[in-house]
């Protein structure tokens, strides 16, 4: 499973980043330009920029990866609520990336973002409850988050309770 995160950068410094494609030595010194900002901004407390660097250091985008420290500027962005950054935590412990494997510490940080709406989170703690990882194996718990998933518009979902659906499950 792949760690999906979302970059928060401004506009400008995206289309910086786009434009640059045909020089890539113009593009390298943005992307250091950017990272130096999201760094700044990141170690003064906002979380969509701890989130964002958490997330360049998990998939080694720019910077060197390093599972260590995503997770603790993951952790931090979690701290403040940031569901994104909660979800995350959870795939690190799920996959055991940088983290032991651990099913029963996902649920806990899905179970934060799901609280706050995170569909992907959702889905995720259907699939703990279909498949009995780290928690008891219950089909109708993991139909419930499939569908608040679904609802949520997280298509996974909705086609993972179709197929319970068609199994008769």
């Amino acid at each position: 499973m792949n760690l999906s995160f979302t970059l928060l950068a401004p506009p400008a410094i995206l289309l910086s980043l786009y434009i640059c494609q045909a020089n890539p030595a113009r593009a390298g010194s943005l992307m250091d330009e950017f990272i130096a900002t999201l760094q700044q901004d990141a170690d003064a407390g906002k979380a969509d920029a701890q989130f964002s660097l958490g997330g360049l250091l998990y998939e080694g985008e720019g910077v060197p990866q390093d599972y260590a420290k995503a997770f603790f500027w993951f952790k931090q962005a979690a701290a403040q609520g940031h569901a994104e950054a909660q979800h995350s935590i959870g795939e690190m412990y799920a996959e055991g990336r940088g983290l032991p494997q651990t099913p029963a510490k996902a649920k806990e940080w899905w179970e934060l973002a799901a609280a706050q709406g995170h569909a992907e989170a959702q889905c995720d703690l259907g699939r703990l409850f279909e498949e009995g990882r780290g928690v008891p194996q219950d089909r109708k718990a993991a139909r419930e988050w499939y569908a608040k998933s679904c609802e949520g518009g997280f298509q996974r979902a909705c086609n993972r309770l179709e197929q319970m659906n068609e199994a008769g499950q």
